[in-house]
């Protein structure tokens, strides 16, 4: 056998073994999601004092209805504390912010990321809060979500992701970015949970309780995926993060393709920097002492785009046809996987108003091969989402029916 035939067998024993491990993961986990919850929140009597941050980076159209939303919650008023981080904001905005009653904290930075904004606010409230729930700009918090959290944080919860729903379903692209969302809660929030691992933090609806978060944030200085380096701060330091599928967020859906090609930019290309930094110390805190969690969630951030894994399987699985003539490993995994993404979608999603998202798939892909061309340097630099359904949008038709 010739040295080359040996690399070639080596590297493509290299790229089978990656595969199936990316497809093996996602199929795990998804059929984990079925598993009934061990730990659910129990109602408690006593309300802690809760702080609801939300930073807004030139968010003029939602952060208003946002601000109104989170203050008519089911909460002891004296008890929780609404605080929006005015970045960039018009001076009309900030006129009518003030006038509710809420913090408004104005902020400036010369580079504008979250976590500069977060750490800004918790450096100008006081230290007496319990807990913290963090929103994105264009949140709507479901009925009693701070009497659910309150529940966690009772019981001594570090961390709680809640389940970020679509708020929106006013584009084919809205329709489809809230189908991906689900399966991110089945496949990384509930199905690691069911199996004792810690789910992944989305960037909204958390919660933490204060006094670990204030320690933590003060070292996160992200200017992509600030909630990748938490969740790898969180499990390195052996904190465990929860998920609650009944602690319902209302979350903006991108609703056009050049806005879901920036934001899979953003997102792919800070996975990629926290997998560079993360990986080893992860891997070493697997061996020397045996810290499963935080290499779980390091070795993550090697996983293959996920819209764009059937893609790559199902042209691998036509070479494999073409050269072999036979429907062997490749075809295998390309039908693991579409098996997986099925299983994972929630059977309400099974309508209509979904079809229509689904026949956008092609598009999206197309955009999501942009993003992958386009990551040199989208890390040094903060990529906004730009959100802008109207105040009074309500949660679509296809995920009104979610329980």
């Amino acid at each position: 056998m010739s040295l080359i035939q040996i690399v070639w067998d080596l590297a493509y024993g290299i790229i089978q073994v990656y595969w199936a491990w990316a497809v093996g993961f996602m199929a795990i986990f998804a059929m984990a999601a079925f598993i009934p919850s061990r730990k659910r929140a129990k109602y408690e009597d006593e309300y802690h004092n809760l702080l609801v941050l939300i930073p807004a980076y030139k968010e003029d159209q939602v952060i208003l209805h946002t601000a109104k939303q989170a203050i008519s919650q089911t909460y002891p008023n004296e008890r929780f504390t609404v605080a929006v981080i005015a970045d960039s904001l018009k001076g009309e905005t900030l006129v009518q912010l003030e006038e509710l009653p809420i913090e408004v904290i104005e902020v400036q930075f010369e580079k504008s990321t979250k976590s500069k904004a977060l750490r800004k606010a918790l450096s100008i409230l006081p230290n007496d809060y319990d807990g913290v729930i963090i929103l994105d700009a264009d949140n709507v918090m479901g009925p009693h979500f701070l009497v659910k959290a309150n529940a966690w944080i009772e019981q001594g919860a570090v961390a709680v992701q809640g389940r970020r729903v679509a708020k929106n379903a006013n584009s084919q692209m809205a329709i489809l970015d809230g189908i991906s969302e689900e399966i991110n809660n089945r496949v990384y929030c509930k199905g690691h949970n069911a199996v004792g691992l810690s789910s992944k933090l989305s960037g909204s609806g958390m919660v933490f309780s204060y006094e670990i978060f204030h320690r933590i944030m003060d070292t996160v200085d992200a200017i992509g995926g600030f909630d990748k380096e938490l969740e790898l701060k969180y499990t390195q330091q052996k904190h465990k993060i929860f998920y609650d599928h009944t602690l319902k967020v209302f979350d903006e859906k991108v609703s056009s393709g050049a806005v879901f090609a920036r934001q899979r930019r953003r997102w792919l290309s800070s996975q990629y920097h926290y997998l560079k930094t993360f990986f080893g110390p992860a891997l070493g805190a697997l061996l020397t002492r045996g810290n499963l969690d935080f290499f779980n969630r390091a070795q993550q951030l090697a996983m293959p785009p996920r819209l764009l894994m059937p893609v790559f399987l199902g042209l691998a699985a036509v070479l494999e046809w073409i050269f072999t003539f036979t429907l062997g490993f490749w075809t295998f995994l390309f039908a693991v996987n579409v098996g997986s993404f099925f299983i994972a979608i929630p059977r309400s999603f099974w309508n209509r108003e979904s079809l229509k998202g689904l026949l956008y798939l092609p598009k999206a892909i197309i955009h999501a091969l942009g993003a992958i061309l386009r990551l040199r340097g989208a890390n040094k630099t903060f990529i906004h989402t730009p959100h802008g359904v109207e105040a009074n949008q309500e949660p679509s038709r296809v995920t009104e029916k979610i329980t």
